[in-house]
């Protein structure tokens, strides 16, 4: 069994950035490895050398691993779940997720609408799925995270006034989010 966490980042973002470096250093902590690297581009992302990347990222979940998304990394990784066939994993956490089109952010339709989702197949492949929500969050809606965490009959757990859970809303630190592992 394995203790390996994955987590993929978001647009703009990077493994330096909000509290993915404080989050690596807390789970060694605790015996865990976070497993955090780059995607290509996040300034202007592509949705094929996306999903390429995260594949590759992903290729070696094993049982007992978990996964981490935030922001538009939530919707690419939920598109390469939906094909991954190991065994089950232990959690699915996902920080202010989607799968629809966003108002503030109309430029990544186009990456937004390639995504294939299949909710049903992401549901049966995790222990547990936990989704965070931002009380006011202004690059996703937080109707469409709660829409989401329903979806996938998610524990949805609500932080308020945490705006995109950025290092610019004064998130460099996610104490709830650790408390999860």
């Amino acid at each position: 069994m394995s203790n390996s966490i994955f987590l993929i980042h978001g647009y703009l973002a990077n493994t330096e950035s909000h509290w993915f470096p404080w989050l690596k250093t807390e789970l060694q902590n605790k015996n865990k490895n976070l497993i955090i690297k780059p995607l290509t581009n996040s300034d202007n992302p592509e949705y094929p050398v996306w999903k390429q990347d995260i594949a590759q990222i992903l290729k070696d979940l094993k049982i007992g691993d978990s996964v981490i998304c935030h922001s538009l990394g939530c919707i690419s990784t939920l598109d390469v779940l939906k094909d991954y066939e190991g065994p089950k994993l232990d959690k699915l956490v996902l920080v202010a997720g989607f799968i629809d089109q966003l108002k503030a952010f109309s430029g990544l339709d186009n990456f937004i609408n390639q995504c294939e989702i299949d909710l049903n197949k992401i549901k049966e492949k995790f222990e547990k799925i936990i989704v965070f929500v931002s009380s006011n969050d202004v690059v996703v809606e937080p109707i469409l995270t709660e829409k989401l965490a329903h979806q996938l009959g998610a524990e949805l757990i609500t932080e308020q006034n945490a705006g995109h859970f950025l290092d610019s809303d004064g998130y460099t630190e996610f104490n709830s989010l650790l408390k999860v592992f």
